[in-house]
């Protein structure tokens, strides 16, 4: 490489022609001082590390950074350009993009030099506008600049929350906050989907009311409101958590965006909260706007680490986007088996279809949208009911039994027993697809799947043995199995098939696994101690030969039952 070629390939800037014209030891010069230059040290550095909250946005509906458009934007007091070659600017030159950690939370570490000043705010790109872009206001944080002196050594901030309050907040400021050594929730929830507009959701029905119920009050929480429930019993004057909507602009996401606090005593860190969020408005003055599926879950944090639970779309469903239809829906079931067995009794039992159409529910004091009518001279029961949905969406159900007398436990409460289990999907709810049109009939089924070849005659008994290899749950990293305090059993899912084997509430036939709780089942041995547990049960007719069932284990002193499978309302 000859001098003439050197200056220009390790210079810092474009040369003008002019400076080619340089004598030798000029260019000799010049290229010590650039070599002296490389070789002098790297300029110190500081990391930054930005943790933050976007729950008081109400209108960022993504977790992705390049669907979200979160940036820090900022400068620094030497300039915009960052010692790793990134930029930070107050526009869309940033290059500082936060991930996202989880629900709410963002992240990021970064580089700044030492003894330089940074001002900086976070922004997102989808503030008010879900679909991307800014309207050139929302994407910014209310109020001053935050400010990092200029110093030296890392620094890493308080979690922040995205200020959106109409002035300047401390960076450190908290849209909710528990006081004390309390702990404070922050629940949210979408309420216009598929799911919120079949049962009734209207965002401007005046009577509307959305909140969350669950075992809020088992765990000592309260909401600031007045006295929080649990589960309740439905009506207007059991709330639970009381949720507002964050905007009052329909043409904004927030329009239908819910969200409240709940507060819980510190002793309560560490327990695990069950919720789900619910409605009622007009129309809707009972249970049936329940979300549908498994209840919600979130381990309460420790004292002062007030948290917020990431906003959902209720009952999990697609947000509503077309219009839903009506249609008249006919279901049908054919219950044969079990009346040949003594079971059901027609014309005292009845028969009721049970879905999201309808709540899940069938209360006592109306039955018109869930009992099935007995077609005549026959063991099938029908109805039609109107199901609104959006065309080409998924619908569940199932058929349950309305057991008369009902049958009680000891204490002489209801107990909710007669829900079927059926074979030809798991265990799981009946699902069949909406098709919009002014009628569709769904087709007979049998109750459980049970048809009339699945009939064990009375008399007739068949010995059933049950063989686990429990070898690999001793290895489990969480409730391991402990073959020296722990029993193996088989649980049975069934209730309907239940009562045919004599597992009537209080039966000495239950299981007790510690804590209060009786299970029923049947316990399984292992004789020579090779982790291989079995047993022999002996299922007498009259009864039906499909039996769905799982594998647990537990003690007295082990807090709750272990047991395969993750439970739910979907096959299997």
């Amino acid at each position: 490489m000859t001098l003439s070629t050197l200056a220009p390939e390790v210079g810092t800037f474009p040369l003008h022609p002019t400076h080619m014209r340089l004598s030798l030891a000029t260019r000799w010069l010049g290229a010590l001082g650039l070599l002296l230059a490389l070789s002098a040290p790297a300029l110190a550095q500081r990391t930054v590390t930005l943790r933050m909250n976007s729950a008081t946005l109400a209108d960022t509906t993504s977790t992705d950074p390049a669907l979200a458009g979160v940036q820090v934007r900022g400068q620094l007091d030497s300039g915009t350009a960052l010692p790793d070659g990134g930029v930070i600017d107050w526009n869309s030159n940033t290059t500082l993009t936060p991930d996202n950690d989880g629900g709410d939370y963002w992240s990021i570490d970064f580089q700044i030099p030492e003894n330089d000043r940074l001002q900086f705010k976070f922004y997102f790109d989808q503030a008010e506008d879900p679909d991307g872009g800014s309207d050139g206001i929302g994407g910014w944080e209310d109020g001053d600049n935050y400010v990092i002196d200029a110093g030296t050594g890392d620094v890493a901030l308080d979690l922040h929350y995205f200020n959106k309050t109409g002035g300047s907040q401390p960076y450190d400021w908290r849209p909710f906050a528990a006081g004390g050594d309390s702990i404070a929730v922050w629940l949210r929830v979408y309420m216009n989907t598929v799911s919120g507009g079949e049962k009734g959701y209207e965002a401007d029905d005046s009577a509307l009311r959305v909140g969350a119920r669950g075992n809020f009050g088992t765990l000592g929480a309260v909401d600031g409101e007045g006295p929080v429930v649990d589960w309740g019993d439905g009506g207007d004057t059991d709330e639970g958590v009381r949720l507002t909507r964050e905007s009052d602009d329909a043409t904004k996401p927030g329009f239908h965006l819910y969200s409240g606090i709940v507060k819980y005593p510190a002793a309560s860190a560490g327990m695990e909260a069950n919720y789900k969020f619910y409605f009622f408005d007009s129309d809707n003055t009972g249970d049936g706007g329940y979300e549908d599926g498994d209840n919600r879950t979130f381990p309460l944090p420790a004292a002062g680490a007030d948290t917020t639970i990431h906003w959902v779309y209720y009952s999990n469903s697609p947000p509503l986007s077309g219009t839903l239809l009506t249609s008249q829906v006919t279901f049908s079931v054919d219950i044969s088996p079990l009346t040949s067995i003594g079971l059901f009794t027609t014309g005292e039992d009845g028969v009721q279809v049970r879905g999201g159409f309808n709540g899940w529910d069938c209360p006592a004091d109306n039955q018109d949208d869930c009992l099935l009518t007995q077609e005549p001279f026959s063991s099938t029961y029908s109805r039609e009911f109107p199901v609104r949905s959006l065309p080409g969406t998924s619908q569940n159900y199932k058929y349950y039994l309305d057991f008369q007398p009902p049958f009680t436990d000891g204490a002489g409460n209801t107990l909710d027993i007669g829900w079927e289990e059926p074979l030809d999907y798991g265990g799981g709810n009946r699902p069949f697809t909406f098709e919009g049109s002014p009628t569709q009939d769904v087709g007979v089924q049998f109750f459980n799947g049970i048809r009339e070849g699945n009939v064990i005659g009375d008399g007739e008994s068949i010995a059933l043995t049950f063989t686990v290899d429990m070898s690999q749950a001793v290895d489990f990293q969480v409730d391991a199995f402990d073959p020296a305090v722990d029993t193996v059993s088989v649980r049975f899912e069934d209730n309907v098939w239940l009562l045919t084997q004599g597992y009537a509430p209080g039966s000495e036939a239950l299981i007790d696994v510690g804590d209060g709780q009786a299970i029923p089942g049947f316990v399984l041995s292992d004789d020579d101690g090779d982790l291989v547990y079995t047993g022999t049960l002996t299922v007498d007719g009259p009864t039906y030969n499909g039996i769905g069932y799982s594998y647990f284990y537990s003690n007295a002193d082990r807090s709750g039952i272990v047991s395969e499978g993750a439970g739910g309302f979907d096959a299997g």
